[in-house]
C-alpha cells in the first residue's frame, strides 16, 4: 500500500494536487476516445465546449493530467483563472511525478498557471520551504529523543511528500508510527496477564517496587512521581534527615479496576469509597487505576500520597513507641493536597479539598466530632470517618501556620517534638499533645487547650477556607504569590525569619499552579499565570517544569488563545526552551520556524485576498498551510473562504470513486451477499448488521461521500440501507443510513471483546419527508474533521447532526446494512484540502 497522500489524497505541492497514478493510468486507458474529441475542441478553441464535457468528468470521479490540463486551459480563455489555476496545478503536479515535466508544453502550461495566478511561483516556493523547514526539524528531533514531536512534525506535512523524491523521508515516518504503535504491543505481550486483558507491569524505582495493571509508561511515571513525594515524606517524619531513611523499599501494587482491587481487601465488606490500603506486615500499598471512574490518575495518585506515607510511621512507631490516629492518620491525609507537575516533580501539599469541605461543615454544625475527642482517640488502629478530617486540618495547620511577620513555620517544631516523643516513647496522646503544644513560649502564647481549638478553627475559617471557596481564590492566591516573591527577593527577610528563597519560592509555586489547574480552565490557561510559573520553576531548579511550562506558553500562543506575546518575546521564550536542556534546542527549532512560516503565509493569503478573485485558490492554501503550521488565523480565514467558494460554485477537491479490493468488517458473521465493482457495491444481510469497509481508500479532514443509496428487496422493522462514513481498523465506525421509518439514522459502532456495540446518535432535526419504501435517493453525506456531518438527501433541506466525539485522523469509507439489501451506485468521496 502506498503512502497516504499519494494513492488516496490528491498532493498538493506548492499549493496544488497531486491525483493518483492509478486512477489516471485507468481514465486514460478507458476515455481514449473523449482525450481525442478534447483535443480537437481545442484544436478549435471550443472552451466552453471543453468546459462542458469535463465537468461531469470530474464528477465521476476520474483523474487524469490531460483532463486537467485542457479543463483547466478552458477555464482560463473563458475568464475563470481561480478555476482554471486550480485544474492546471493538478496537471502539472500529475506530470512532474510521472517525470513528464519536460519539454516545451509542460514550459507552456506552466506559463499558464503563472498567467492565471500571479501567487503561483510563491505558493511554490512556500510549500518547498515547509517540507524543507519541517524534514531537518525532525531529522533534529529523533537525534534529541523526541521521536513523538517528530512524528507529528512529519505527518503535518505527509501529503507534500512523494515517493519520487522523499523515499527516505516516508520510510522515516513510517517507522516512527510503527515504533509508536510497538510501545502497546510491548506492553500487552508475553508478560503475566492478572486483572483481564490489562498487562501486568514491574518496574523499580529509586524508592519503590511498583507492580500495576498499567500501560508501562504510566507506571513508570507513577514511580518517578513517587520518589519525588518520597523527598517530603522524608522532609516531615525524619525532620529532613534522609539517614534514617527506611532502607526495604515498599512495594507498590495498582490494579486495573476497584472491583479487582478489592478482591484483595483484608477486611471484611469493603467501603464503596474505598481507594486503597496500607499493608504494614507486607510493607505493600494497594490501590487502582481510577481513570474508568473519573477519567483521569489524580484520585489514584491522592491516594497513593496518603497510603504510602503510612510506611514512614509503621518504622518510627517500632522503635518503643505509638502513633496515636489523629497523627498518623491526620499526617497521612496532609500529603492529599500534593499535586504532581507534568514532569514528575511533586509540589509541596496544598489543603486537601475533601478534607477541608468536611471539616468546614463539621465546624458550622455542632454535634459532631470535636478535636478533644479526635486528638483523645487512644484505641488501636484508626477512628470513624468523620475524625479524618479533623486530623487533617491539625496536622495542616501544625505544618502550614505562617507567623505573620517572618512567614516562618513556626509549629513544625512542636510537630517533631511530638512525633518523636510519642513515637519512642508512647504515652497518653491528648497529655503529651498538651504538655508540647501549650509549653511556655509557644507560638500562639496558648495557655489552655480551648485557646488552642479557638485560634486553630478561626485560621481554618479565615485564612483556609477563603483560598478554597467562592471567588476569592483566584485574586487571593496571586496576591500570596507576589507577597512570597518579594520575600524570596529580600536577603533582609531571609536573615529575620530563616526563610530561605527555596522555601518562599516552594510556596508561590504551589499558589501558581492551583491558580492554574484548579481555578482556570484547563482547555485554556492565562498566559501571564505560566509564564509566571515557568519563571518560578527556573529559579527552582526544576527545568522539566519551567521547560514544560514554556512549551504550554508558546502552544496557546500558536493557537490563539493568547495575545500576550510580541515575535521578539516568543523568539525569547523559544531559544530560553533550547537553553534549558541541549536536548530541547529541536524543539526551540521547531518553534521558531513555524513562526517564520506562520508570517509568510499569512503574507501571501493576503495578497491573493487582496486581488479580489482567488477565493479557491486562496482556500486550498489557506487550509494546507494553516493545518501544516496549525495557525487559528489561517484555519478561520480556510473555514470563511471555503463557504465563499461554495457559495460561488467553485469549491473543489480530489475526487475518487469508492472503488478498491481490500474490504474488512468489524462483524463476526460474513454478510449473506457482497459484491464490489467499479460502479456500485451492493450488501445484504439477511438479519442483522453487516457492514464493510474499503482499506484502500483512507479519508481524513474535511471531505464527502455523495451517491445513490439503493434500498432493495423488503423493508422491515429495523431495516437501515447506509454508508460508512469513518471506519477505523480498531472498529470505531460512524454509520449514516436511511431506517426504515425513511428517515435517517446515525450510528456508532464500536468492536469490543463480546462483539460489536451500537450506540444511536441524537438527530434534533430530521427529514422533513420521510422517504418511501421505493425511493432510492441521491445520499450525500459532508464530513467535519470535529464531528459535523451534513447530511443531504436528494432536494430535502440539509441535515446538521453534531456527533459528542471528534473523527478519527485517518479511516475507511464503505457499505453498511440492517437486514436488508444495500446498494451504492456510483459513489464518490471528494477530499477538500
Amino acid at each position: 500500500m502506498q503512502p497516504r497522500g499519494i494513492l488516496l489524497l490528491a498532493i498538493l505541492i506548492g499549493g496544488s494536487w497531486l491525483a493518483p497514478r492509478s486512477a489516471g493510468s485507468m481514465a486514460i486507458e478507458s476515455r481514449v476516445d473523449q482525450h481525442a474529441d478534447i483535443e480537437a475542441l481545442a484544436e478549435a478553441e471550443s472552451w466552453q465546449a471543453i468546459a462542458d464535457q469535463l465537468e461531469p468528468y470530474f464528477d465521476g470521479g476520474q483523474e487524469t493530467a490531460w483532463a486537467h490540463e485542457f479543463y483547466g486551459r478552458a477555464l482560463f480563455k473563458l475568464g475563470r483563472l481561480d478555476e482554471g489555476a486550480f485544474h492546471l496545478d493538478r496537471a502539472i503536479d500529475m506530470l512532474t511525478e510521472a517525470g513528464e515535466d519536460r519539454g516545451k508544453d509542460f514550459r507552456i502550461l506552466r506559463n499558464e498557471l503563472l498567467e492565471a495566478d500571479p501567487f503561483a511561483n510563491r505558493r511554490v516556493g512556500f510549500f518547498k520551504k515547509l517540507k524543507r523547514y519541517f524534514a531537518e526539524c525532525a531529522g533534529r528531533l529523533i537525534e534529541d529523543g523526541h521521536d513523538d514531536q517528530a512524528l507529528d512534525v512529519l505527518e503535518r506535512v505527509e501529503w507534500l511528500l512523494t515517493e519520487a523524491s522523499d523515499a527516505e523521508l516516508i520510510e522515516t515516518l513510517e517507522a516512527l508510527r510503527t515504533a509508536k504503535e510497538d510501545v502497546d504491543l510491548d506492553g500487552a505481550g508475553d508478560q503475566e496477564r492478572i486483572d483481564g486483558d490489562i498487562p501486568l507491569v514491574h518496574y523499580e524505582s529509586k524508592h519503590y517496587i511498583l507492580d500495576c495493571n498499567l500501560e508501562e509508561e504510566v507506571t513508570k511515571a507513577v514511580g518517578d512521581t513517587m520518589d519525588n513525594i518520597f523527598e517530603s515524606y522524608v522532609q516531615i517524619y525524619l525532620d529532613g534527615d534522609a539517614s534514617r531513611v527506611p532502607m526495604k523499599k515498599a512495594g507498590i501494587r495498582i490494579h486495573g479496576s476497584w472491583d479487582l482491587m478489592v478482591k484483595n481487601w483484608p477486611g471484611q465488606e469493603p467501603t464503596p469509597g474505598l481507594g486503597g490500603w496500607w499493608s504494614p506486615g507486607e510493607g505493600n500499598v494497594t490501590c487502582y487505576d481510577t481513570r474508568a471512574r473519573t477519567g483521569s490518575l489524580d484520585e489514584m495518585l491522592g491516594t497513593l500520597f496518603h497510603e504510602a506515607s503510612h510506611q514512614f510511621m509503621t518504622v518510627l512507631s517500632q522503635r518503643g513507641g505509638r502513633s496515636p490516629a489523629w497523627l498518623n492518620e491526620g499526617t497521612a491525609s496532609f500529603f492529599e493536597g500534593a499535586r504532581a507537575l507534568q514532569d514528575g516533580s511533586v509540589v509541596w501539599p496544598d489543603a486537601a479539598t475533601g478534607r477541608l469541605r468536611s471539616l468546614m461543615y463539621f465546624l458550622g454544625n455542632p454535634g459532631g466530632p470535636s478535636p478533644a475527642d479526635v486528638i483523645g482517640f487512644d484505641n488501636p488502629g484508626s477512628y470513624a470517618g468523620e475524625y479524618y478530617c479533623f486530623g487533617w486540618g491539625l496536622v495542616y495547620f501544625l505544618q502550614e501556620y505562617e507567623d505573620p511577620d517572618t512567614l516562618a513555620y513556626v509549629w513544625r517544631p512542636y510537630y517533631q517534638q511530638y512525633l518523636q516523643t510519642i513515637t519512642t516513647k508512647g504515652g497518653a496522646s491528648r497529655k503529651l499533645f498538651e504538655e508540647v503544644f501549650l509549653a511556655d513560649g509557644n507560638p500562639g502564647g496558648f495557655k489552655t487547650f480551648d485557646d488552642f481549638v479557638k485560634a486553630w478553627t478561626t485560621w481554618i475559617r479565615e485564612d483556609v477556607w477563603p483560598m478554597h471557596s467562592g471567588n476569592q481564590p483566584r485574586a487571593l492566591r496571586l496576591a500570596r504569590v507576589e507577597k512570597y516573591m518579594e520575600a524570596a527577593d529580600a536577603a533582609a527577610v531571609k536573615r529575620k525569619a530563616g526563610v530561605t528563597e527555596q522555601d518562599l519560592l516552594e510556596r508561590a509555586l504551589r499558589d501558581i499552579e492551583y491558580v492554574r489547574t484548579q481555578i482556570d480552565t484547563a482547555d485554556l490557561p492565562d498566559g501571564d499565570v505560566v509564564l509566571r510559573e515557568a519563571d518560578i520553576a527556573q529559579r527552582l531548579g526544576r527545568d522539566g517544569a519551567e521547560a514544560w511550562m514554556i512549551q504550554l506558553v508558546l502552544d496557546i500562543s500558536d493557537e490563539g488563545f493568547w495575545d500576550g506575546l510580541t515575535d521578539e518575546a516568543y523568539t525569547a521564550l523559544a531559544d530560553r526552551l533550547g537553553k534549558i536542556n541541549k536536548s530541547y534546542r529541536s524543539l526551540s527549532l521547531i518553534r521558531n520556524r513555524t513562526r517564520s512560516l506562520r508570517r509568510d503565509a499569512r503574507v501571501l493569503l493576503a495578497d491573493y485576498l487582496e486581488e479580489g478573485h482567488f477565493e479557491l485558490r486562496a482556500y486550498t492554501f489557506a487550509a494546507r498551510a494553516g493545518a501544516a503550521l496549525r495557525d487559528p488565523e489561517l484555519r478561520a480565514e480556510a473555514d470563511r473562504l471555503r463557504g465563499k467558494a461554495a457559495e460561488t460554485g467553485t469549491l473543489s477537491g480530489s475526487i475518487e470513486p469508492l472503488d478498491g479490493k481490500d474490504w474488512t468488517t468489524i462483524y463476526s458473521a460474513e454478510p449473506d451477499f457482497f459484491s464490489h465493482a467499479k460502479d456500485s457495491l451492493e450488501l445484504f444481510v439477511e438479519f442483522g448488521p453487516g457492514g464493510q469497509v474499503c482499506g484502500d481508500i483512507e479519508v481524513s479532514g474535511e471531505y464527502e461521500l455523495r451517491g445513490e443509496l439503493g434500498r432493495l428487496g423488503e423493508i422491515d422493522r429495523g431495516t437501515i440501507h447506509g454508508v460508512v462514513v469513518a471506519g477505523t481498523e480498531s472498529g470505531d465506525w460512524t454509520i449514516v443510513g436511511i431506517n426504515h421509518r425513511g428517515t435517517l439514522s446515525v450510528l456508532n459502532c464500536t468492536a469490543e471483546a463480546g462483539g460489536v456495540t451500537t450506540t444511536k446518535v441524537d438527530i434534533e432535526d430530521n427529514l422533513e419527508t420521510p422517504l418511501e419504501d421505493d425511493e432510492s435517493p441521491h445520499f450525500a453525506v459532508h464530513v467535519f474533521p470535529e464531528g459535523t456531518l451534513v447530511i443531504t438527501i436528494d432536494n430535502q433541506e440539509p441535515i446538521e447532526v453534531e456527533l459528542d466525539y471528534e473523527m478519527p485522523r485517518r479511516s475507511h469509507p464503505g457499505i453498511f446494512t440492517k437486514t436488508g439489501r444495500t446498494k451504492l451506485s456510483n459513489f464518490v468521496i471528494e477530499n477538500y484540502p
